[in-house]
């Protein structure tokens, strides 16, 4: 499994390599960019790191899997800016990374505090 999470990081930097050759890049093709770099430095850590690393760090394991709600805010984003044809980012686009956020401080916090810590490591 860990030669399919590879491959399919291979082809996420491979796809954003075509993307990034594109002339004239609108705002959905700078979102889909940071989409397929993200989703590639994110299957090929998981590829590399998943066996040693995410047992033995178990809060490790649970931010790690936070990232997985990247992939609605990236979605959403690029849909808006392709239908929209909107040529330039708007910062309160931000907004849709908050949960993100709040997630993953809740874990750092909880880092701390034992009763906490040993309910997410189980």
């Amino acid at each position: 499994m860990q030669y399919v999470f590879f491959v399919a990081a291979f082809n996420a930097f491979f796809f954003a390599m075509l993307a990034l050759q594109k002339k004239n890049k609108a705002t959905h093709d700078w979102v889909l960019l940071g989409w397929l770099i993200y989703l590639g430095f994110f299957t090929g850590s998981y590829s590399f790191f998943s066996h040693d690393y995410f047992v033995s760090y178990p809060l490790a394991s649970s931010s790690f899997i936070s990232l997985f709600l990247l992939h609605g805010p990236f979605l959403y984003l690029y849909v808006k800016y392709l239908v929209s044809g909107k040529t330039s980012f708007q910062r309160k686009d931000l907004w849709h990374l908050f949960p993100i956020l709040v997630f993953n401080v809740y874990l750092g916090i909880a880092w701390f505090i034992p009763d906490v810590h040993q309910r997410i490591s189980l």
